[in-house]
């Protein structure tokens, strides 16, 4: 029987990539994890009766120069180093005093390395041990089949790199405005999203950390919370109003458009107060306050909202965007940072919500799952930037599910109600519903032929 690795991860230590082991010799084989939390390899001797052990996708065997390249390129590499006969790949000698604290030398050398094709092939046998076929067991499925398919020779995979290579270049020259290079850095996506995490953590302390908070420690958390997000922001500003204007560094600039965000956020916690209690009064099925702030994906897209808004009238350019873009992936609503939206406000259900930028909500207004309020679609979009161009939605107004409501000029007045399923291009006076007529419901054979009747129009009534 073949030695299998460790099927649980006890002895593996945390590794940083900067710290990969090179202390391995050629008769041991060396285990870790591909996925998740890189972890230290730990030497396992191999089976005397075992001419070649066993692979599986979680787990690979490799030595230190295939262990590097697996830290430097996205692709599943196993290498056997106890088959009989079977080549071991190294590094040129000019590399071999490479150290592993720097990995872009690593890098560069495993790619030479690569190119030249000096690494060794995996056989049949081997990739069917990773498939678990060589046990009669099921193929390892930890990872997608396309996994397998990374188990190639390197000759075979790069033998087009350079024409792959040449002819991204020439597209880059040729196919403008989606490169963004000899500029600037933008800001990053992955930092916007963990600065929406910390500002939801601030605007409702104890409910979005992982660790209780206590009353005492609450002051020391917000002052270093508030540190941590005004650095960070400021970085993200600075490179967006860089992005509009390249000349300077933008630094004090970015700085007090960050202070003068950050001394708003007690107003945003009003009214977030007030959101929460619309939700609370508007839904029977609420039990709590703390099941609508953890629970209601409404509220996350509407705090991330009112904070984006907050940069958006200072005129920070693309990161309020970016934050409704981020709760819109989590919650599937779509609300511009452009929007204005009173207090009180509640999305029940939430799904496909959109509002747009011009678009004027008051106070206490309630939507459903799938309302849109939008504009009209023109040929020439453009023509309409900076333009009132979505519905105005007065106070105390409910629109239900599915209703599209259109238009710079359409105002709904105070009070109303729009039914489900509208597609409304005019405007409500106050103090009216306004609902499709009566749809006549008909049961019929499916052998029967239909019978097709003119669509009756709306039907508006007064409260």
């Amino acid at each position: 029987m073949l030695r299998q690795p460790p099927s649980s991860a006890a002895g593996l230590q945390p590794l940083s990539r900067e710290c990969v082991p090179r202390d391995l010799g050629p008769g041991d084989v060396a285990h870790t994890v591909l996925e998740g939390p890189i972890a230290r390899p730990q030497p396992t001797q191999q089976a005397p009766d075992s001419p070649e052990p066993v692979l599986s996708l979680e787990r690979a065997f490799f030595e230190p120069s295939a262990r590097a390249l697996t830290l430097c390129f996205p692709i599943v590499y196993a290498e056997m180093t106890t088959r009989k006969g079977g080549k071991r790949p190294k590094l040129d000698k000019r590399h071999q005093n490479t150290t592993t604290t720097n990995p872009k030398r690593w890098e560069m050398a495993l790619k030479e390395d690569w190119m030249r094709g000096g690494l060794a092939d995996v056989s049949p046998r081997q990739a069917a041990a990773v498939a678990g076929e060589d046990r009669g067991q099921a193929p390892d499925r930890h990872l997608p089949d396309a996994a397998f398919a990374s188990i190639l020779p390197f000759n075979s995979m790069d033998c087009r790199q350079e024409e792959i290579v040449q002819s991204l270049m020439a597209s880059y020259c040729e196919v403008g405005g989606i490169n963004h290079v000899d500029c600037g850095a933008l800001p990053s996506k992955q930092a916007i999203a963990s600065l929406c995490e910390d500002l939801l953590q601030v605007l409702f302390p104890g409910f979005y950390s992982e660790d209780a908070v206590s009353s005492q420690d609450l002051e020391l958390m917000t002052h270093e919370l508030v540190a941590s997000i005004r650095e960070r922001l400021r970085t993200e500003v600075r490179r967006s109003l860089r992005l509009r204007d390249q000349s300077g560094n933008h630094h004090e600039e970015a700085m007090k458009l960050v202070c003068d965000f950050m001394v708003k956020l007690p107003e945003v916690r009003r009214l977030l107060q007030t959101d929460v209690q619309a939700a609370f009064e508007g839904d029977p099925a609420a039990r709590s306050y703390e099941e609508i702030i953890l629970a209601y994906p409404g509220l996350e897209a509407i705090a991330v909202q009112r904070t984006a808004h907050l940069l958006y009238t200072l005129g920070v350019p693309l990161i309020p965007r970016m934050m409704t873009e981020w709760a819109h992936g989590r919650t599937g609503i779509d609300i511009h940072p452009g929007a204005q939206i009173g207090s009180h406000f509640f999305i029940d259900h939430g799904t496909g919500v959109v509002i747009g930028e011009t678009c004027s909500i008051g106070t206490r207004v309630k939507l459903y799952q799938g309302v849109g309020l939008v504009a009209r679609s023109l040929a020439q979009g453009q023509a309409l930037a900076g333009k009132k161009r979505h519905p105005t939605i007065e106070d105390n107004v409910t629109i239900y599910a599915g209703a599209t409501i259109v238009g710079g000029d359409t105002i709904v007045g105070a009070r109303s109600t729009i039914g489900a399923n509208v597609f409304l291009m005019e405007s409500v006076a106050p103090d009216m519903v306004y609902a499709l007529g009566d749809q006549e419901h008909r049961i019929r054979d499916r052998k029967s032929t239909p019978v097709t009747k003119a669509p009756k129009t709306p039907e508006k009534e007064a409260v």
